[in-house]
């Protein structure tokens, strides 16, 4: 017989951590300090993204999951979009951005607040 491998969110509550479990078993206190993965798929820095049509990459995040994400061009927001089943984020070029070098910002952020930053320069 397997054991499952269950996550149960608990939280801190005076001076205790507290969790309402379903079901009986052994448990453990893990605290997520570790940000989320960012990884690149198309593009690296100062490449060329002239007739590519997105930027794509992997996000993961092992203990809390994702909270959030943004991307930014030359400082403006950009929309991302994210399949969670592939765990897959990517931004579609629009005619905002110009020809020209280019910096990309991209931010992901888990449940406990812990912050990975991607910032890569490129052509379009």
């Amino acid at each position: 017989m397997s054991i499952p491998d269950v996550h149960l969110r608990g939280y801190y509550e005076n001076g205790y951590v507290k969790a309402k479990p379903r079901t009986f078993g052994s448990y453990f206190i893990a605290i997520d300090t570790i940000a989320p993965s960012i990884i690149p798929i198309n593009i690296s820095d100062g490449k060329s993204m002239v007739g590519i049509s997105k930027i794509s990459f992997k996000i993961r995040d092992n203990l809390s999951g994702i909270k959030s994400f943004n991307g930014y061009i030359d400082g403006k927001w950009v929309l991302m979009e994210f399949d969670t089943k592939t765990a897959s984020l990517w931004h579609t070029f629009d005619d905002s951005t110009n020809q020209g070098k280019h910096t990309l910002e991209v931010i992901v952020s888990d449940m406990k607040d812990n912050i990975k930053n991607y910032s890569i320069s490129f052509y379009k």
